[in-house]
């Protein structure tokens, strides 16, 4: 900085603007670095998490729907609710049940073997197989409710097992996405703090810079 007043003035023009032009790439290669780490944490959410997430409270509202319409018709068939309603309620379940298979399906499909959440997710969707299972059976036997009701038992202690599950790894990705967001949030402020000191430290620099230059200028000494 002392020896800049000493340079030539076409000099002292090719100095600043070569700094203004450094800190205009450094302030862009600050802003593209801490986009291209923004877009990849958005990247993993909208990729893996949030889909995950979708897919695992879905699975837990057809879950709940689907044993709340079995414990309907089982309530149909003691309160003497006509065969054709019973049958037509089934078949709601039938569809349900397929809808959470195809759901479990869904979220194990293109997951990499090496992905944690894969033995969660074959497990949820074996439990459901079982779970469908044990439910077809008990809608079966639902004209014998003394046989049905045993069945019904072993569907709902399943239920249980597979809805535990499932909120398991919706809250798992919950708090995934949650932390995320909040990772993303913080890489963009300290992007934006990052910014502010590259531009203040040119600033002060190029400050300094004129202020020697204006100090050690002829019309300091002219007037």
């Amino acid at each position: 900085v002392r020896s800049f007043h000493d340079l030539p003035l076409w000099t002292k023009v090719l100095v600043v603007t070569a700094a203004c032009l450094a800190a205009c790439l450094v302030a862009a290669a600050s802003i593209w670095l801490a986009a291209t780490e923004t877009e990849g944490r958005l990247a993993e959410i909208a990729n893996k998490t949030l889909p995950t997430a979708a897919a695992s409270a879905q699975a837990l509202d057809t879950v709940d729907r689907t044993q709340a319409m079995a414990m309907r018709a089982m309530v149909w068939q003691q309160a003497g609710v006509p065969q054709a309603t019973i049958d037509a309620l089934g078949k709601d379940i039938a569809h349900e049940l397929e809808a959470l298979h195809a759901t479990a399906v869904g979220m194990v499909a293109g997951r990499a073997e090496n992905d944690a959440d894969l033995p969660q997710l074959n497990a949820i969707g074996a439990k459901s197989v079982v779970y469908a299972k044990q439910l077809g059976d008990a809608l079966d036997l639902v004209a014998d409710p003394a046989v049905a009701v045993g069945y019904f038992r072993r569907a709902d202690a399943t239920f249980e097992v597979l809805r535990s599950d499932i909120s398991a790894l919706s809250a798992k990705h919950r708090a995934a996405e949650a932390a995320s967001i909040q990772a993303t949030r913080a890489t963009s402020h300290a992007a934006l703090i990052r910014l502010y000191w590259i531009l203040g430290s040119v600033g002060l620099a190029m400050l300094s810079c004129c202020r020697l230059w204006w100090r050690r200028s002829p019309v300091r000494s002219v007037r």
